[in-house]
C-alpha cells in the first residue's frame, strides 16, 4: 500500500506559487459556506513521525479562518481522562455544526502504538478498529464530513531525518521527540498502520494517503483534497435543501432514508480507478516478469511444504477467469 506514496512526486516553488493563491481563496469561500450549513468538518492528521504533520496543521491555519477551527493535539492522557470512557476526550473536542476541527492525532493513535509495542494482541487491535469504524459511521450519519490524512515517508527519508536531527544541538528546532523512538520500529509501524488503514478505509470516511517527502506537494495535495471534499459535501447539502423546498417534508424524509442506506453500502471498491490501462508491450513484459516471480515463489512454497490459496472475486465479466490463467506460471 505505502509504495503508492513513494513515487518521488514534487512541486516546484513556481508551481506552488501559481496554485496556492486560488486554492487559499476557494478554501476560505468553502469555509464561509460551511458556516451556514448543518455540516461539521473533522480533519484527522496521522502518519509517520517526521512527515511534517505539524507543518500541515500550521499551513491549514494559514489558509483558513482560525476563528471557526478547533485544533487539538492528542498527546498523553491526563489523570482525568483515564478516569473517563475512552472516547470522552474526543467527544469534547468534536466541532459544532458549521465549524471545523483538526485532530493532530486521534482515536487511531493509541491502538496503533499499543499494537506495535505489544501491549494488545491482534484480536484487541481489530476490535478497536471495528469500534472506530462504527464511531465514524455514526458521526457521518449525523452530518459530519470526516477527512482522514495519512502522511507517509519512506524508511530512508526517516533515517535521514534522524541523523540530521541528532546533529542539531538546539532542542527548540528539533523534530518530534518521538522521531528517534518510533523510527527504530519503522517496519512494525508500517505493517500495523497499513492494517489499520485497510480495516477503517470506508466509503463514508476514506483515508487519503499523502506522499510527504516534498512539503510543497504535500501541502497543496492536502488543500485540494480538503477543498474537493468540502465543495462536494456542501453542494450535496445545498441540493438537499432545494429538494426539501420543492418536494415537501414527507417525501424528502423518505429520500434521506434511502440515501443513508445507499451510503452505508459504499466500500473501498468505490475508489478503484477503472481507467488504468497497459499497452500490449507493457502487458507482455510485466506478465513475463511476474509469472517468473510466481514460479519461483511456488517452488519455495513447495519445498517449505506451505499451501497457498488464491481467491478471485469481483464483478461478472471483470476478468476473474483470465486473471486465474495469467497468474499461472505453468500456462
Amino acid at each position: 500500500m505505502f509504495e503508492a506514496a513513494e513515487l518521488g512526486r514534487k512541486l516546484s516553488k513556481k508551481e506552488f506559487q501559481t496554485i496556492e493563491p486560488d486554492l487559499h481563496t476557494r478554501l476560505l469561500d468553502a469555509q464561509q459556506l460551511l458556516k451556514k450549513s448543518n455540516t461539521s468538518v473533522i480533519i484527522i492528521v496521522s502518519g509517520v513521525e517526521g512527515a511534517g504533520k505539524g507543518e500541515v496543521v500550521n499551513r491549514l491555519s494559514e489558509w483558513l479562518d482560525t476563528r471557526d477551527i478547533n485544533t487539538t493535539a492528542f498527546w498523553e492522557e491526563t489523570d482525568e481522562q483515564r478516569l473517563r470512557p475512552d472516547y470522552w476526550r474526543f467527544w469534547r473536542t468534536l466541532p459544532a455544526r458549521g465549524t471545523m476541527g483538526i485532530m493532530f492525532g486521534s482515536w487511531y493513535t493509541r491502538p496503533i502504538i499499543e499494537r506495535v509495542f505489544g501491549k494488545i494482541d491482534d484480536g484487541d487491535f481489530e476490535q478497536a478498529l471495528r469500534r472506530i469504524v462504527e464511531f465514524e459511521r455514526m458521526l457521518v450519519q449525523d452530518g459530519a464530513l470526516i477527512i482522514k490524512f495519512w502522511f507517509h515517508l519512506p524508511k530512508h527519508e526517516v533515517e535521514k531525518q534522524v541523523k540530521k536531527d541528532q546533529g542539531i544541538p538546539e532542542m527548540k528546532i528539533r523534530k518530534s521527540p518521538l522521531l528517534q523512538k518510533f523510527s527504530k520500529q519503522y517496519d512494525a509501524f508500517a505493517s500495523v498502520s497499513e492494517r489499520a488503514i485497510r480495516i477503517s478505509d470506508k466509503g463514508q470516511s476514506p483515508w487519503h494517503l499523502i506522499e510527504a517527502t516534498d512539503r510543497r506537494y504535500r501541502d497543496i495535495t492536502v488543500g485540494q483534497i480538503l477543498l474537493n471534499a468540502m465543495e462536494a459535501k456542501l453542494g450535496q447539502e445545498k441540493q438537499t435543501e432545494e429538494d426539501y423546498e420543492t418536494r415537501g417534508r414527507e417525501e424528502i424524509q423518505v429520500t434521506h432514508l434511502t440515501d443513508n442506506l445507499e451510503a452505508n453500502k459504499l466500500t473501498i471498491l468505490d475508489h478503484v480507478d477503472l481507467t488504468k490501462t497497459l499497452t500490449n508491450k507493457q502487458y507482455d513484459e510485466e506478465l513475463e516478469h511476474y509469472q517468473g516471480k510466481l514460479f519461483d515463489l511456488a517452488w519455495k512454497a513447495h519445498h517449505q511444504k506451505k499451501s497457498v490459496v488464491a481467491v478471485f472475486e469481483g464483478w461478472d465479466a471483470s476478468g476473474k477467469g483470465g486473471g486465474d490463467k495469467a497468474s499461472n506460471p505453468c500456462t
